[in-house]
């Protein structure tokens, strides 16, 4: 069905619809202006949103975060972050964002799902992207499927959650020491 088929037929006969559109785009819709982005995160919930964080310190205003939340765009705009409403996976977020990969060195898809990763991942080399990206996953299966798709680290959350716990409380542990067994005392002979 043409549903099911829908992004391919957009991307292949789009370009025919183009004279149908008004000249004022709606609201929502309206072409990003994305000028200097050297890093981009797909997805800013709490895993886009802490590695946004992290790399803004160090590349600032040539970092922009995308979701697909307008309530999380709004809390990060509040903050002063460079965040636009938007969907990897959707062609027409590639086609209002022109000239987007251009600049591009790295690409972080942190979507909660493989299919929406995976999907950008496909968006991103049918734009003719050849820069970098990394990528979380739940699952090792869903890691290796990523890297097999030309991902360069894909980041397996879970296994990295608990070498990160256990790393943590080895050193919590170290630092207040394990209380002492206490010592059995010796047992009586009987008479």
């Amino acid at each position: 069905p043409v549903a099911e088929r829908g992004d391919d037929l957009f991307a292949k006969y789009g370009y025919r619809l183009k004279g149908l559109e008004r000249r004022k785009r709606l609201p929502g819709d309206e072409d990003l202006q994305l000028h200097k982005v050297q890093l981009i995160v797909f997805g800013m919930g709490r895993m886009g949103s802490r590695a946004y964080e992290a790399v803004a310190i160090d590349f600032g205003g040539r970092v922009l975060g995308v979701d697909v939340d307008e309530g999380i765009v709004a809390d990060h705009a509040a903050k002063g972050d460079r965040v636009v409403v938007g969907d990897a996976t959707d062609p027409d977020f590639w086609t209002r964002a022109r000239g987007l990969v251009d600049g591009l060195q790295w690409v972080l898809l942190t979507m909660s799902s493989n299919e929406a990763n995976i999907a950008a991942v496909q968006r991103l080399r049918d734009r003719g992207y050849t820069g970098r990206i990394a990528a979380t996953s739940v699952y090792p299966d869903d890691a290796r499927q990523l890297q097999e798709m030309g991902v360069d680290f894909a980041f397996d959350v879970f296994a990295e959650a608990g070498a990160g716990f256990a790393g943590d409380l080895r050193d919590k542990i170290r630092e207040e020491g394990l209380r002492k067994e206490p010592e059995e005392e010796p047992k009586k002979e009987k008479d």
